[in-house]
């Protein structure tokens, strides 16, 4: 079984003393608890520095929460990939819904976003997800497959390796999001890894993770990630204390530690 990936995106939350506080904590865990999961965090460009130097020594992965296709140039106020990767960095999350409504943010300069990313040797963890009048309307799979489609356009599969796929239901969203069933978000990552095989290849697009995200919670983590076809959770607010963060990844630890136990019989 392949090792499940669980993260977290703080958005516009958590000063540097924060930040500190929760890295350090979040250190500790991994180091003391090796945990077999794939941990990730996107924190905002103010701590990026500090927290990837923090958990350089650990297996957590950190990320960026956007990036400009720029390498360097007349872009005042964006942050590019030399940048992220400077900071010690080595993923950077591009597409999130709240970027595409609040900052225009379109499935072109997601594409650029990402070829930037792969070019520079950083992993891409790209968003996807339908409006609530996508599905109401029938055409989430349609919406989805145009988002990978030309997300990934012109990006070959030796690049497989480096992307992970995040499928967020814009209407599970926030504070007044409602979350996916687990049944319905098993049937929709199933379809998203379709697409990916047809954009790269059954072997290339076969390996790259799809993992959940929208209103993850403790009550819900497990049944989602048990679903065969979700690879990951990428949770909001519930992981914005450390302390939520790591009660969810002991869960997942512990659940998929007792399922591969083995089986001993009497006599």
């Amino acid at each position: 079984m392949k090792n499940k990936w669980i993260g977290t995106g703080w958005k516009m939350n958590h000063l540097m003393s924060d930040a500190m506080q929760y890295s350090d904590q979040l250190r500790e865990f991994c180091l003391t608890q090796k945990p077999s999961s794939n941990i990730f965090i996107c924190v905002p460009f103010t701590v990026l520095y500090a927290v990837a130097q923090k958990l350089k020594d650990t297996p957590v992965r950190v990320a960026s929460q956007n990036v400009h296709w720029l390498e360097r140039g007349a872009a005042t106020g964006e942050i590019s990939p030399l940048m992220v990767k400077d900071t010690g960095a080595g993923m950077i999350e591009i597409g999130h819904s709240e970027r595409r409504s609040m900052f225009a943010e379109t499935d072109l300069t997601v594409n650029a976003k990402v070829i930037a990313t792969l070019k520079n040797g950083l992993d891409a963890l790209v968003c996807i997800g339908e409006t609530a009048q996508d599905k109401e309307l029938g055409v989430t799979f349609e919406r989805l497959a145009n988002q990978i489609k030309i997300a990934f356009h012109e990006v070959g599969p030796e690049h497989a390796g480096h992307i992970l796929v995040a499928y967020e239901p814009v209407w599970a969203i926030g504070e007044s999001g409602s979350p996916a069933t687990p049944e319905y978000a098993d049937e929709i990552h199933e379809k998203i890894h379709g697409v990916l095989r047809e954009v790269f290849g059954e072997q290339a697009g076969g390996s790259i993770p799809v993992i959940y995200g929208g209103s993850v919670n403790p009550q819900n983590a497990l049944p989602l990630i048990n679903k065969p076809s979700i690879d990951g959770l990428f949770i909001g607010r519930s992981a914005w204390n450390v302390d939520g963060f790591i009660n969810i990844i002991s869960k997942v630890e512990n659940s998929f530690t007792q399922e591969q136990a083995p089986l001993h019989l009497p006599g």
